[in-house]
């Protein structure tokens, strides 16, 4: 499977996740556009016109002392969602990488995950990013062991990207 993380940031709350269960990676994207063919059997498209988003879909292992600054970042965020506060959650996900076309629209990963790679003469753009996100669940639990425990968590990409 995928080497790397996937951290989430609150304020001064934060927790990464660098084991996964399970085969594909935690980033996919929500809505991916769809194609067929029409009743005259022309080539049909359809599906969003503005950038897909984003979800993060995976089960984890965390040790148990990680548990509590996870709950706390969940529970932090679903008060500020509740208030009407700014309730985005840094996500930095070095588990897949991000490609877009030239310029850069997102902040790279922190060091050693910071390199971007140039595709096609610079046309397009290869790097690990950072996101903004939303739970989209409560996270869910199971003992895994004596000290770890399996998070599953679901969350999704805010409208919004976290500038370069």
């Amino acid at each position: 499977m995928s080497t790397g993380y996937v951290s989430l940031t609150l304020g001064n709350l934060q927790v990464s996740c660098d084991k996964f269960m399970g085969d594909e990676f935690p980033r996919q994207k929500v809505e991916p556009a769809k194609s067929g063919l029409s009743a005259l059997g022309t080539f049909v498209s359809y599906g969003r016109f503005y950038e897909e988003r984003h979800k993060w879909t995976f089960n984890g292992v965390l040790k148990a002392t990680d548990i509590p600054i996870l709950d706390a970042i969940y529970w932090e965020h679903h008060r500020l969602r509740r208030t009407f506060q700014p309730a985005q959650i840094l996500i930095v996900d070095t588990t897949q990488l991000f490609q877009e076309r030239s310029p850069r629209t997102r902040a790279t990963a922190p060091a050693p995950f910071n390199t971007v790679t140039t595709i096609s003469g610079g046309t397009y753009l290869s790097y690990y990013a950072q996101f903004w996100g939303w739970f989209d669940s409560e996270p869910q639990y199971s003992k895994f062991g004596q000290y770890h425990t399996l998070v599953s968590l679901n969350l999704l990409e805010y409208a919004d990207k976290v500038s370069p």
